[in-house]
């Protein structure tokens, strides 16, 4: 079961400093899969783009990184 993380849309503000990141990032097993790629049915339609990473020690950094993010958000009730 996946867990999803909420935030208040905060409006991009060029000079102002951010305290998020926008990214679409996928880790499954040794592999990661990182770019503008939406999991959704406009990803399929836009000019999208998406990385494979073949390095099992990246995906496990990776995976630390997006759960030190997701530990600062209270988790959204669906």
């Amino acid at each position: 079961k996946a867990n999803f993380t909420g935030k208040r849309s905060t409006p991009y503000a060029p000079g102002a400093v951010q305290d998020y990141m926008h990214a679409k990032v996928t880790v499954c097993d040794d592999t990661l899969f990182v770019g503008s790629f939406n999991l959704s049915h406009s990803g399929e339609q836009n000019a999208e783009n998406v990385l494979e990473i073949r390095d099992a020690a990246l995906a496990d950094r990776m995976a630390a990184y997006v759960d030190e993010i997701r530990a600062r958000y209270p988790p959204l009730a669906l």
